[in-house]
């Protein structure tokens, strides 16, 4: 029972470690789609100049 009770502690924690990585992977990947924009948009607006 106690070995059950572990795997599933570190089975928690490694699973949370791998939401976190999907999640700073997916901040990433919308902070550069934004960085992208903001140089379009920019790019735009000195062209109109």
């Amino acid at each position: 029972m106690w070995r059950a009770m572990m795997l599933g502690h570190v089975i928690r924690i490694e699973a949370e470690a791998i939401v976190c990585l999907r999640q700073d992977e997916a901040i990433f990947v919308l902070t550069t789609e934004i960085a992208a924009v903001v140089v379009q948009v920019i790019e735009n607006a000195a062209s109109e100049f």
